[in-house]
């Protein structure tokens, strides 16, 4: 509970709202825009009886971006080294980088995370939206050509 409690923080902190789902598994999430108000995808979780709450970054709405659309490559860059180097999501980071953002996998258990580690995960999302601290309005990156 204290993750989760963590997980609404730090959305709230992001300004990025927590939407339910209905689905026969408990599940939510804090979808991810850009500047320009492009889907970039979601920060869910995911509750399974047995296996516990479990956090997944699915970024593939990202990955069907046109060149043009697409967050400047340093700020992806910046985002897959902070997953990368956080403990507890190094393999979400590494496995987004080699996909190149084609797969939501692994989920990484919650209760498992260290708080900061959540927290870091969620504040690297910024990265990728631009300057708002929220969803959608702030000035955006460069694409992939203008780099």
């Amino acid at each position: 509970m204290p993750n989760f409690l963590a997980f609404m923080d730090e959305a709230a902190t992001l300004e990025l709202e927590f939407q339910g789902s209905r689905a026969v598994s408990a599940s939510g999430g804090l979808k991810i825009y850009d500047a320009q108000g492009r889907r970039l995808g979601t920060v869910s979780l995911f509750h399974f009886s047995g296996q516990g709450t479990s956090i997944e970054f699915n970024l593939i709405p990202m990955s069907r971006l046109s060149d043009e659309d697409w967050p400047a490559e340093t700020a992806v860059e910046s985002f897959l080294n902070e997953l990368s180097n956080t403990p507890g999501l190094t393999e979400i980071g590494e496995n987004l980088r080699y996909s190149h953002f084609t797969t939501r996998r692994p989920n990484v258990s919650l209760v498992a995370l260290e708080e900061d580690s959540l927290r870091r995960g969620l504040r690297a999302t910024r990265l990728l939206r631009g300057n708002r601290s929220g969803s959608g309005t702030s000035s955006g990156g460069e694409s992939r050509d203008q780099e």
